[in-house]
């Protein structure tokens, strides 16, 4: 009787799984068929109208929010992408899914995927700054791109794992042991998830590894920067990353507001972040409100 409703009850799972990943790949192929494709060497770029999304790679297609992307970061996205796509992330992707599909009870199967795509943009983020790109630059790239809605893991997207622990990585010495030892762990993560071992166990012993990416490198105070029309000021907390942003007309500049005083943008740079009580974008007024301690 029990073993009959067991095998019921996981029949029933794994269908929802496969349903919810099939309804996952039709919504990127849709995607994928109503943008405007642009064939290049070794994939095609996509162009979609969704403004929502954030720039993804899927098998041999790159999609970008067509009018959602400055020319300046398309070049950078394009890169990072085609890492992916030569690296052949997707077909892990696909094999992490399928594990996914048949322990769909197990939650380290989903600890798993997740672990699997920060490993992925941790390998991307190291071949970007090793390859000559201006580091600043790449980590405002993820962070403009930070807001977009992520797809599901059977897919590559930009903003894919950590990203308070990406920037950290690439503003840490690249010579550290550890990391290596880490990503050896990987492997036997994925065989002890695939034969369903103790999860609270799994999760709590993957936890530990997760934290142990954190470094000390910071923002160690308030940052203004312009991006076409979208201006930010960005800062760190108790090591989570801070940013506020605004758009502005074409040609517009903001007034800073520091402890409701007129201040120059020269002035930003001496506030430390542990001094920050809160950051305001009014764009209304074309002003930061800025109060500290």
């Amino acid at each position: 009787m029990w073993p009959k409703i067991v095998s019921i009850i996981y029949m029933a799972g794994a269908i929802v799984a496969i349903v919810v990943t099939s309804h996952s790949i039709l919504h990127i192929m849709q995607i994928i068929r109503h943008g405007v494709k642009e064939k290049r060497d070794k994939f095609t770029l996509v162009f979609s109208d969704n403004k929502k999304i954030s720039p993804f790679s899927w098998g041999k297609y790159i999609v970008v929010p067509y009018e959602e992307t400055p020319n300046d970061d398309l070049d950078m996205i394009i890169a990072h992408e085609r890492v992916h796509i030569n690296l052949c992330h997707w077909i892990d992707l696909a094999i992490g899914q399928a594990i996914i599909i048949i322990n769909w009870f197990n939650p380290a199967a989903y600890l798993m995927m997740r672990e699997l795509q920060n490993v992925h943009e941790f390998e991307v983020d190291n071949f970007m700054i090793k390859s000559g790109i201006d580091r600043r630059q790449y980590q405002m790239l993820l962070i403009r791109n930070a807001s977009g809605s992520l797809f599901p893991s059977i897919a590559d997207s930009l903003c894919h794992g950590q990203l308070k622990t990406r920037i950290k990585l690439m503003m840490s010495p690249r010579s550290n042991p550890l990391r290596k030892v880490l990503a050896s762990l990987f492997v036997p993560i994925v065989a002890m998830t695939i034969f369903g071992i103790n999860t609270p166990v799994l999760a709590s012993q993957l936890s530990e590894i997760a934290g142990t990416y954190i470094f000390t490198s910071d923002y160690n105070q308030l940052i203004y920067e312009v991006y076409g029309v979208n201006h930010l000021v960005y800062y760190t907390r108790d090591g989570q990353l801070v940013s506020i942003s605004m758009d502005l007309p074409e040609g517009e500049t903001p007034k800073f507001y520091i402890n409701k005083h007129l201040a120059s943008q020269s002035e930003l740079s001496h506030i430390k972040s542990d001094d920050v009580l809160f950051i305001m974008g009014d764009s209304n007024n074309h002003r930061f409100i800025i109060k500290t301690k």
